[in-house]
Formats: structure tokens, C-alpha cells, sequence
């Protein structure tokens, strides 16, 4: 099995945290069925979505193009899925080829997602033999901090959830793909909703922690990820580790996953109604994102200043006017002061460009035809 150490810890720390599970206490003060501080975020553009879990980010994009199927299967789309362990989240993650470790994640993503069929490839059919969509999901982790494959499934879900592909129309061999202005865009036939639940097991199998940090990951005997739907069905069974656990035990690992993956469930059913909500104008968010802790943020608007700045709001003052200088159709150059341009042999030979002045106080730009000259290097410096 591949590495999933993401740190480095000394003796004295690997220690003091299984001495601290074994008296039944958390670093981060949670309990030992406690998962910490999850957030949904959604952005303007349709399949983005990035999830928190604690200090673990994820971000997942979901996109689509036309291609070809496959010959033995003339009437399915194909979902294809990509995880990008970026250097910045985690000191051991390098750029380049992929990992070890990510093709580890990438396998356990497609049985969870994939084999599963969550995405119905039936739906994805244009025109039979010639034509399908071509779903590609692509999760790039930003920052590591345990419980990574908790969240890049949970990422995966909302942006396959918030997806919607361009509307299509055939007509005989014809295909046209309507832009959203002509025609409201399709979701993705979803067929059920999986969600991974990490467990960190200590003491040989004898103590269960529900999503176990980064440093727990690193000290635990082993680690069972099971991904359940909301009809309770298996989708994901791994253990990691050289833990061995009893049929007792694994029931008991079952039970947790259940009640966490509702949990789950009711944090997307309310990030999606968050998101509804603001594209139809009824938050003061706007569409411009949408989070589950959407209370938290608050507006600014640009020309009032922080409480307690009473210089941020005073008019910036200028010994002279500022210089919008037309070269032409599309070419313009701004200035101020005496820090002007300077034009070439060919440029002055052509004409100089209109000069307008644009004050503080004036309502309308002046114009001035005197030519300016380019000063000496000298003098500039």
C-alpha cells in the first residue's frame, strides 16, 4: 500500500497523542465521534464547489465536451475523474507525474463514484454510436490536514450535484449545443448520493475515532474508510493499516458511517438550498458564493470605510491632473504629473495624439491640442 504520511512527528509527540486517546481525550478538544467544522462553498460557475473539513481543502471543477464512444458501448457517456495533489498542501505532495498516493485516492474516488454508477452514462448519449458527453471531474487538494478522502468524495458529490451541461438538440445528423442565454442548461442524471466516513482505529482495534486529524492519522494503528449512500448501501470498504478487526467491530464501524453519512447528506441538502436561494436574489450574498456558514459573511461596500478609519473615505489629493493620451482605435496611455510618454521619430512625424485632462473637480474631460515632447533621459532620471 502506498505512503499516506503526510508529516513527520517525534517520539515525545507520537507519545503524548496515544497517551491522550487512551485516557479518552482529543488534541482539538473534540470527541471521539466528533468531526470537525465542514463547510460548502459554491462559486458563480456551475460544478465548482470546494469543501473544508477543519483545516482540509479541496476544490472540485466539473466539465464537459462531446466525443466519441466507446464501440462496445454506442449508447453511454463516460465520466472520467482526477485528483492534483498540490505541492502547497502538504510538504511530501510533488509536482509532476502522479503519485503513489494519488493513484491510491484516484481508485478508491472511481469505486466509491464510478462503479457505483452515481453519474447514469445512459443519459449522456446524443446520437447512438457517434456522439456522447464526456464528463470529466477533476479535484485538486489545496491543503492537508487529515480526513483528505472524506472530503475530495463529499467535493466530488456537490459539484456533480451543481453541474449542468449545455441543452442539445438533434435534428436528423445535425447537432446543436444551445448556449445557456437560449436555453436553460441540463443537469446530471444522479442516481443515488455516496459519502466516504474515515475511522481511525487505536489500541490493536479496541478504540474508534471519527475523522482523525493529521497527526492522528499518523500515530493510528489503522484506518477504515467506508463509502455509504443515503440508501444505506456499501459503495467503499477499505482498511489501512495492520490493524485486524472482529465482525463485531466492523458492525459497529457500519453504525458510525450510517449516522456521519446522514450528517453528510443534511450539510449538502442545506449548502444546495443556500445556493438556490442566492442565485434567485433572496440573500444578500448574491451568486457570488455560497456557503453553508453564509451568515458568517457580511457586505462592504466600497465607499464606506472600516469602523473607526476616518482618513480611508478622504479624497486623494494630486498636485495635477491626470492624462488619457489616444493613440488611436484601441490604444490609450495614462499619466500623471510629469512622468509622461515619449514618442518616436515616426509618431511625431504622423501627429501628436489628442491630450485630455481629467481633473477632480472638472465634470468634463478638456481637451488639449498642444503637443507634448519627450523629455531628455537626463532629466528623467
Amino acid at each position: 500500500q502506498p505512503s499516506w504520511s503526510a508529516m513527520a512527528l517525534s517520539n515525545n509527540e507520537r507519545e503524548f497523542i496515544l497517551a491522550a486517546i487512551a485516557e479518552g481525550q482529543r488534541l482539538d478538544g473534540r470527541g471521539f465521534m466528533d468531526y470537525r467544522r465542514r463547510k460548502i462553498t459554491f462559486g458563480t460557475e456551475r460544478g465548482h464547489a470546494e469543501v473544508t473539513l477543519g483545516n482540509t481543502r479541496v476544490l472540485c471543477q466539473v466539465s464537459c465536451e462531446i466525443a466519441a464512444p466507446f464501440p462496445d458501448r454506442r449508447t453511454e457517456g463516460f465520466v472520467r475523474y482526477n485528483i492534483e495533489l498540490s505541492p502547497m498542501a502538504a510538504p511530501t505532495f510533488e509536482p509532476g507525474r502522479p503519485s503513489a498516493l494519488g493513484v491510491e485516492l484516484v481508485r478508491m474516488l472511481e469505486q466509491a463514484l464510478k462503479e457505483s454508477r452515481v453519474v447514469e452514462t445512459e443519459s449522456l448519449c446524443i446520437i447512438a454510436g457517434e456522439k456522447v458527453w464526456s464528463v470529466r471531474v477533476d479535484v485538486h487538494v489545496l491543503d492537508h490536514a487529515g480526513g483528505l478522502m472524506d472530503a475530495i468524495v463529499l467535493a466530488a458529490m456537490a459539484a456533480l450535484l451543481h453541474f449542468r451541461r449545455p441543452y442539445v438538440s438533434v435534428a436528423g445528423e445535425r447537432v446543436t449545443i444551445h448556449p445557456a442565454a437560449e436555453h436553460e442548461p441540463v443537469p446530471l442524471a444522479i442516481s443515488h448520493r455516496p459519502f466516504a466516513i474515515t475511522l481511525g482505529v487505536f489500541g490493536q482495534g479496541t478504540v474508534l475515532v471519527a475523522d482523525p486529524s493529521l497527526r492522528e492519522e499518523e500515530v493510528a494503528d489503522g484506518r477504515v474508510c467506508i463509502g455509504m449512500n443515503t440508501h444505506s448501501e456499501v459503495c467503499l470498504l477499505r482498511k489501512m493499516g495492520a490493524v485486524t478487526l472482529s465482525a463485531a467491530r466492523m458492525n459497529e464501524c457500519m453504525k458510525i458511517a450510517y449516522a456521519k453519512m446522514n450528517e453528510m447528506a443534511a450539510l449538502l441538502s442545506q449548502a444546495f438550498a443556500a445556493d438556490a436561494d442566492a442565485r434567485a436574489g433572496k440573500t444578500a450574498e448574491g451568486p457570488k458564493k455560497i456557503t453553508e456558514a453564509h451568515a458568517e459573511a457580511g457586505i462592504v461596500e466600497p465607499s464606506s470605510p472600516p469602523a473607526g478609519d476616518e482618513d480611508a473615505a478622504a479624497p486623494m489629493e494630486t498636485s495635477e491632473p491626470a492624462m488619457v493620451a489616444k493613440f488611436g482605435a484601441g490604444t490609450a496611455s495614462l499619466f500623471q504629473g510629469n512622468q509622461g510618454w515619449a514618442m518616436d521619430e515616426e509618431e511625431e512625424a504622423a501627429g501628436a495624439p489628442e491630450i485630455v485632462a481629467v481633473t477632480a473637480d472638472s465634470e468634463k474631460p478638456k481637451k488639449r491640442s498642444k503637443k507634448r515632447k519627450s523629455r531628455p533621459a537626463s532629466e528623467a532620471e
